[in-house]
């Protein structure tokens, strides 16, 4: 402070405040400035729309609805490449990203989606902001003929057994990282289920290959809990009834070092040791 400022400062007295420079009385007729909402990555308010959280007893559009308001951005590449009836985008507004829309099986009604393998897709390297996996994810039994009407898991997965279905995601999401930019997001849906009476815990499989195989960063991870109950296919109960699937939401790391994962070897070790 320059000697002149100092100067035309108020003196305070001792044990006194000089009314020069008493704060003033707060008005009770001014409303108080109302906090902003916090800007997520697409512009959308957290505060406007609620909290994001983990778990959700709704349907598959709702699930991508609040990753799009936490992880997109207007412009982004998106590929959903098992894009079925196009359950997820219900919600989204389809206008704000580059969408390429595939699926092996394709319907009349949606002429623009693309007859593509996932395993096999037609993009350059390091191209897409996101890509969306969300394969058939029942062996051959009652839960694949309940679904085909939305899946069409008989017609594109039939006589799978989980194994075979586990590969599925593992070749998928192996072609993901690929196209993926350094940065992007996958977003992998699965479930678990019982195949000849056991347990297969098909999101930690995907989980560990997503981390130990492919070296994805664990970004998010959401539930989704069926609105209506499954149908029972047996008259003796052995195992709870699942109805809750799981949405990862991968991260590709920025540079995929030596140690950024493990590779096959100790996947395969882990692996195993689920199956027993």
């Amino acid at each position: 402070m320059s000697a002149a400022a100092a100067k035309d400062r108020p003196v305070m007295k001792q044990g006194s405040i000089s009314a020069d420079i008493r704060p003033p009385a707060k008005p009770n007729h001014v409303a108080l400035p109302k906090p902003q909402a916090k800007r997520t990555g697409n512009g959308n308010s957290s505060t406007k729309k609620g909290v994001v959280y983990t778990s959700h007893k709704a349907h598959n559009d709702v699930l991508l609805e609040n990753v799009e308001r936490l992880y997109f951005k207007k412009g982004d590449h998106i590929a959903d490449v098992t894009y079925g009836k196009g359950v997820f985008w219900k919600k989204l507004k389809k206008s704000d990203y580059h969408c390429y829309w595939s699926d092996i099986v394709t319907h009349e009604s949606y002429p623009h989606v693309e007859n593509i393998d996932f395993r096999k897709l037609p993009y350059e390297n390091d191209c897409m902001d996101v890509v969306i996996f969300d394969p058939p994810y029942h062996h051959t039994g009652n839960n694949q003929r309940q679904n085909e009407k939305d899946y069409q898991s008989i017609r594109t997965t039939p006589n799978h057994s989980h194994a075979m279905i586990l590969d599925l995601y593992k070749a998928g999401m192996k072609e993901a990282l690929r196209v993926l930019k350094p940065g992007g997001l996958l977003l992998v849906k699965c479930a678990d289920e019982i195949e000849s009476g056991k347990q297969r815990r098909l999101h930690i499989e995907v989980w560990l290959y997503a981390r130990l195989g492919l070296g994805f960063l664990d970004q998010d991870g959401l539930q989704l809990t069926q609105v209506r109950n499954p149908h029972r296919h047996h008259q003796r109960q052995l195992h709870a009834h699942n109805n809750l699937s799981h949405l990862w939401v991968f991260r590709k790391r920025q540079r995929l070092s030596k140690t950024a994962h493990f590779g096959e070897g100790l996947w395969s070790v882990l692996s195993r040791a689920l199956s027993l």
